[in-house]
């Protein structure tokens, strides 16, 4: 599976502050590939996974956005249960632990995003 990046953009927690990043970012023609929100008071962590990351850092950047960028292992997975308990076990067979994941439904399938001890050993374990 892909190694992606992720970022982590930092947001006012106010209306209309979501759909003036992902706007921005349609107009450059930048794919939302997957999409975590997370509120701390007054601010919005927005983690994100698009198509094309370099483009997506010169938006942040025109509207002034902090954000900060890590690697991630995105895995395509089956819409049924036992899908993550499946990849789960298969990580953690491999002693390999997940740190941070997020995941959406829809139809058939499943996308999750996973952060982990060993991003690189988990992309080929789970490719």
């Amino acid at each position: 599976m892909p190694l992606d990046k992720q970022f982590s953009v930092f947001v006012q927690n106010k209306v209309g502050s979501l759909a003036q990043l992902s706007r921005a970012l349609a107009k450059a023609n930048i794919n939302i590939k997957a999409l975590s929100i997370v509120d701390d008071l007054d601010w919005g962590i927005v983690r994100l996974v698009v198509d094309e990351p370099e483009k997506a850092k010169e938006i942040f950047h025109e509207l002034g956005l902090m954000y900060g960028e890590g690697q991630v292992v995105t895995v395509q997975l089956g819409n049924h249960p036992g899908a993550l308990a499946d990849l789960a076990d298969k990580l953690g067979k491999k002693k390999i632990n997940i740190e941070q994941a997020f995941c959406t439904a829809a139809g058939e399938g499943s996308l999750i995003v996973l952060s982990t001890t060993d991003d690189k050993k988990a992309s080929s374990v789970v490719g």
